[in-house]
């Protein structure tokens, strides 16, 4: 594991010079560091939090193919999202949700997983997106259920409240590249 430290902080002055910085990702290597690298920054003018978090390496991620990797490696990503992350309103990605997709994403064959991207959804909840030549998809995952639309050509299929499983999950990626 690779140990990351976000620092949030604003109006950070040094050598007369001003900086608005936002964040700050310092990723090391031993977790012996932490305490004090957390501490030294909380010391710096203008810090608001510093949040430690593990960051997930390739070498740790099960023996998936390539794809699947860089899906629980997006998803590992999203689950560290906390409260306030895309403004006062936005939600930390829902547990249940990130243990079900990751669950469901090693069940998939990787040809289905091509062509789409995987980006949070400030009501805490996941969202798969899909572009292509033919068609385009948009999937909404809660902890129980997903919503999902695919437009291929003229006809537009939606569902508002499907059941989380991975055979619905697949149906769909299937009916998108199929």
């Amino acid at each position: 594991f690779y140990f990351g430290l976000i620092c949030i902080e604003k109006n950070f002055v040094t050598d007369k010079k001003y900086f608005d910085m936002r964040k700050l990702v310092v990723t090391i290597n031993d977790s012996a560091v932490m305490p004090r690298l957390k501490s030294a920054i909380r010391q710096l003018n203008g810090v608001e939090r510093v949040v430690a978090m593990r960051e997930v390496s390739l070498r740790s991620v099960p023996k998936v193919g390539k794809t699947h990797q860089i899906f629980l490696q997006r998803i590992d990503s999203l689950s560290q999202l906390s409260d306030g992350w895309d403004g006062n309103d936005s939600k930390a990605i829902d547990s249940e949700c990130i243990k079900k997709i990751r669950h469901i994403i090693t069940k998939i064959d990787e040809s289905l997983l091509k062509g789409w991207v995987l980006f949070p959804e400030s009501h805490g909840y996941l969202y798969f997106d899909y572009t292509g030549a033919n068609s385009i998809a948009g999937i909404t995952l809660t902890p129980n259920k997903m919503v999902y639309f695919v437009q291929k050509g003229d006809c537009v299929q939606k569902n508002d409240g499907v059941k989380l499983t991975s055979a619905n999950f697949i149906s769909v990626l299937e009916q998108v590249n199929g």
